[in-house]
């Protein structure tokens, strides 16, 4: 009992390494799906090396020897976490080597995953020598390796939903490392009775069978690929927030680690015919995911009805069990059967009484071989090249070629091959049926929106509907989530946010705009006398869609030479880069949804600094809606700390959920009001503001709302949001609707402050009557803002 407890807390601390390391990582590497692709072939690579190795380890004490690797991987997990913030300076110490950056930068972070990782996944076979009985190993296989699984599900949901948002990232570490050193003090104190080397074990022993090995290698291969695209699936389901892709990884374990227990049970009851019986499941799974285009198309009305019925648990806690539920029943059972095949072909393969500890090292390094190229495929090539649709049934022709290489030689098998060929042929169908996203709610006609066009690549799936609105306004959206579209409120964020720090930077010249949506914005900017426009953008899709259907707001800007793409995380351009900009400036990207809330940290902000010229501003889009007052503020502080001169700006031409903060290299008055004058008597500049009626010094000044020592005094109490503890995507996604819109709405009204006191008067002949027309202004801005404040009080803009 003690080893199994101990292999439980090992899983544990595995799964906080991985996800704590692959976020960290994430920030220098940056958040792409091929910087977590490569992470994660590392982690898993470095098991299944580990597993071999160990496989062929004959140790008298094995029990002992897994204890010290243990203590190993948690010093090396504690100082390998400290060394993070040197990663990140070697990081950008190699950038311009040429023609080696890519090699010395992969190569240090398998410099810092390997060791681990290797000396974790000695775990399996040594504790498989420690407690196997030849005739019951395939419970004892199945039982080891479902309760480490296990422990990696109970790993997930600690961290995801309670270590990192409330200790941080570091002291979640500690957490793993505590796990470790107990299991090593605990297997270093175990009575262990000395296991003399077996002949049988090494030359005795008979080869594996290719077969099985090639079958677990496919088996492998789809079931990294199909969590790739259930992954892709179900995030317009349950959404894209921290806890939506923790609920997602922890039914996939949860799965895989009952299947294994299940399957251990069954391999040692039924003891022949097992390669027959695993073959029937592997057709089995093929059927489950042909099942799961029925079973989408309800998610969302199921998933309604458990969470009305779960209610009285409160909001996010109804929402959140009610995905579980959900998201099990759509992947319980390829996943269970996923867990059920190792123990069971563990038995079939391990022969020889001592054949098992080899065995099981050469099974988990076929299968875990197969799942990282099945990963790295599917999210690298099959994903843009075919869509999730078609690469999940791909990843059932694994399944059934799995289920064909089991079958050779064995008796009744031509009635399984009748089954494999029904497969396929409903795989056929269904391979020239309308896309399974196409099933989702958000994308069907009962979610008042119309289906314009969808696109995959690696990062997303982007979405263009039209929604159905008086008069429909079209939208595009990342994973279900608008990110841009031509409702009034939008266009004039998209257009401002580009014109207002170009009309506050000191004569900009080049421009790094991060996420770029519709390209409004880009557009804004191009009507400057700019000499360059860089664009981060994390997803071609979106740029894709842009160009062919939001030419009437971009007006064609692709055309323009100075326009350049870079398709990567905005935060990497910037860590990477050694070049500065006279503007730096971030488009609509939600801080509380997963990976976003990077861009809006302390440390990102002083990343941002110095990479800006001298008179040089940053500014960041920052919304009001499903952001909790305390998050709301927390970023605020962040961005004052690193910019003193910070202002805040809101565009009250229409209720909108929308600010711009702004904030200057240089210290002093944020707005030179000359400059801004100037600027906007370029006529490109006039004839684009003029057009949503935004072209008049006044008007533009009159949408400053906070900035200064009042701003500074107000936030003073709140600590800043930061990369080792990210509240904001955390706290903020466990909201359920849009009600903190109000409340940070009323912020801004008490932060209220005169536009006067950050502009600096230098060039302007008649201060005395612009200070006059501004004041007067000023009180006009705070009856509208109080009026809007009433509509927002109603409900009536929710």
């Amino acid at each position: 009992m003690l080893l199994y407890v101990l292999v439980l807390i090992s899983g544990f601390s595995s799964l906080i390494y991985e996800i704590v390391w692959m976020r960290a990582l994430s920030l220098i590497y940056g958040n792409t799906a091929y910087a977590t692709g490569m992470i994660l072939a590392l982690f898993m690579g470095g098991m299944a090396a580990g597993a071999f190795a160990f496989g062929r380890s004959e140790v008298e004490r094995p029990v002992r020897l897994y204890g010290v690797l243990e203590g190993i991987v948690g010093v090396w997990g504690l100082c390998g976490t400290l060394l993070l913030d040197h990663v990140q300076q070697w990081y950008v110490g190699v950038s311009g080597v040429y023609g080696l950056e890519t090699a010395v930068r992969s190569l240090m972070l398998a410099a810092l995953i390997l060791p681990p990782t290797f000396l974790m996944g000695a775990s399996l076979p040594l504790l498989l020598r420690a407690r196997m009985d030849f005739e019951r190993r395939g419970m004892i296989g199945g039982l080891i390796y479902g309760i480490n699984t296990v422990g990696g599900l109970l790993g997930t949901l600690f961290s995801g939903f309670w270590s990192i948002p409330w200790v941080g990232l570091r002291t979640t570490v500690l957490v793993a490392v505590t796990g470790n050193v107990v299991v090593c003090a605990a297997a270093l104190a175990y009575r262990e009775v000395s296991r003399p080397r077996q002949a049988s074990a090494s030359g005795g022993t008979l080869p594996p069978a290719r077969d099985l090995l090639l079958a677990f290698f496919l088996c492998g291969a789809s079931s990294l690929s199909l969590e790739v695209y259930w992954t892709r699936i179900l995030v317009l389901e349950i959404g894209s927030s921290v806890y939506a892709y923790s609920l997602l990884l922890a039914t996939f374990l949860l799965g895989v680690g009952l299947g294994s227990i299940l399957g251990g049970f069954v391999a040692d009851h039924m003891r022949s015919g097992l390669r027959m019986t695993l073959a029937c499941l592997e057709v089995g799974l093929a059927l489950s995911v042909f099942l799961q285009y029925k079973l989408i198309a309800g998610f969302a009305m199921r998933t309604g009805a458990i969470d009305a019925f779960l209610s009285p648990l409160g909001p996010f806690a109804a929402q959140s069990l009610a995905l579980l539920l959900n998201t099990a029943q759509f992947v319980i059972v390829p996943t269970a059967i996923m867990g059920a095949s190792f123990p069971i072909l563990l038995r079939v393969a391990a022969v020889r009484p001592g054949a098992e500890q080899r065995e099981a090292g050469n099974l988990y390094l076929a299968n875990t071989a197969g799942g990282v190229l099945g990963a790295l495929m599917s999210s690298f090539l099959v994903l843009q090249l075919l869509g999730a649709h078609h690469g999940m049934y791909l990843a059932t022709i694994l399944n059934l070629a799995a289920a064909v290489c089991l079958m050779r030689g064995q008796p009744g098998r031509r009635a399984l091959y009748s089954a494999v060929a029904v497969a396929l042929v409903i795989d056929g169908v269904l391979w020239w049926s309308p896309s399974i996203l196409l099933r989702s709610y958000l994308l069907t006609p009962a979610s008042g929106r119309r289906l314009v066009s969808f696109a995959e690549d690696a990062s997303a799936t982007v979405t263009v509907e039209e929604v159905q609105t008086v008069p429909p306004w079209r939208s595009v959206s990342v994973n279900g989530v608008n990110v841009a579209g031509t409702a009034p409120d939008l266009l004039d964020i998209q257009s401002l946010q580009g014109h207002l720090p170009l009309l506050l930077a000191d004569t900009p010249r080049t421009v790094l705009h991060i996420g770029f949506g519709s390209g409004g914005t880009a557009h804004a900017v191009s009507t400057h006398g700019v000499t360059e426009i860089r664009v981060a953008e994390i997803s071609p899709a979106v740029v894709g869609q842009a160009s062919r259907f939001f030419r009437d707001v971009n007006r064609g800007v692709f055309d323009d030479p100075r326009l350049s793409f870079w398709y990567g995380d905005g935060r990497n351009y910037l860590l990477r880069s050694n070049e500065t900009f006279d503007v730096i400036l971030s488009d609509s990207i939600h801080p509380r949804y997963s990976g976003n809330g990077s861009l809006y940290t302390e440390e990102y902000y002083e990343l941002c600094r110095s990479r800006l010229a001298e008179g040089g501003v940053v500014s960041q889009w920052l919304p009001l809606y499903t952001l909790t007052p305390n998050n709301f503020k927390m970023i605020l502080r962040a961005f004052v700390d690193v910019f003193p001169s910070t202002t805040v700006w809101y565009v009250h031409s229409t209720v909108n959920p929308f600010t711009v903060v702004i904030g200057k290299k240089r210290r002093g008055p944020p707005i030179q009001l000359h400059n801004l004058i100037l600027a906007l008597r370029r006529p490109a500049v006039s004839k684009n503001l003029a057009e949503r009626g935004h072209a008049d010094p006044i008007r533009i000044l009159s949408y400053f709302v906070a900035g200064g020592p009042r701003l500074a005094s107000l936030l003073s109490t709140v600590p800043p949001h930061r990369d080792d503890r990210p509240l904001v995507e955390y706290e903020s996604g466990r909201l359920v609707g849009r009600e903190t819109w109000y409340d940070n709405f009323e912020f801004l009204r008490t932060a209220l402050g005169p536009v006067t006191e950050s502009i600096d008067w230098t060039g302007i002949g008649g201060r005395d009557a612009a200070e006059i027309a501004l004041e007067i202004d000023s009180h006009r801005v705070r009856a509208i803002l109080e009026d809007q404040s009433k509509l927002l009080r109603g409900r009536a803009y929710y």
